[in-house]
C-alpha cells in the first residue's frame, strides 16, 4: 500500500499488523505510526516527506528511498528490523530516545543518520557504507 499525503496523517490503535505487506509513504506531509502494541509489517518504505514512528516495530526491512525522505523514530524502545535498513542518496534516518536493531545497515552517499540524544542507538549485524555518508549527533 502506498500512501501519498501532503498533510499530516496518523495510524493508531492497539495493534497494527500486516506481516507480509508493504507500507510506503510518499508526499510532503508527515505520516505517524503510533500503535499501543507492536507495529508489524513486511516492509516499510519512506519515499518522501516524514514517516514518524512512535511505537515498537517488528518488520523485515526498511528502505529510505526518496530524495529528502525522512524516517524518524521517537521514544521507541524496540525497533526490530530483521533484514536490511537501507538509506539511499538524500535520505535521512533520525532517532530521538530510540533503539533500532537491524540485520544489515546499508548507507549510500549523501545519506544522513541523525542521533538526537545520547540514549539513541543503532545496532546492526553488518554495516555497508557505499561512498561517504555522514552521522550527526552523539
Amino acid at each position: 500500500m502506498i500512501i501519498e499525503n501532503q498533510k499530516d496523517l496518523t495510524f493508531s490503535g492497539d495493534s497494527i499488523t500486516g506481516e507480509y505487506g508493504i507500507l510506503a509513504k510518499a508526499g510532503e506531509g508527515t505520516m505517524t505510526i503510533n500503535s499501543a502494541g507492536t507495529f508489524e509489517m513486511g516492509e516499510i518504505r519512506a519515499l518522501g516527506g516524514n514517516l514518524l514512528v512512535k511505537s515498537n516495530i517488528d518488520v523485515n526491512s526498511v528502505s529510505i528511498l526518496g530524495e529528502n525522505a525522512l524516517l524518524s523514530f521517537e521514544n521507541v524502545n524496540n525497533a526490530k528490523i530483521n533484514d536490511s535498513l537501507s538509506l539511499s542518496r538524500g535520505g535521512t534516518l533520525s532517532l530521538l530516545q530510540s533503539k533500532v536493531t537491524a540485520g544489515n545497515l546499508v548507507r549510500f552517499d549523501n545519506s544522513v543518520i541523525d542521533l538526537k540524544d545520547a540514549s539513541s542507538k543503532i545496532t546492526a549485524g553488518t554495516i555497508d557504507l557505499l561512498n561517504a555518508s555522514k552521522v550527526q549527533g552523539f
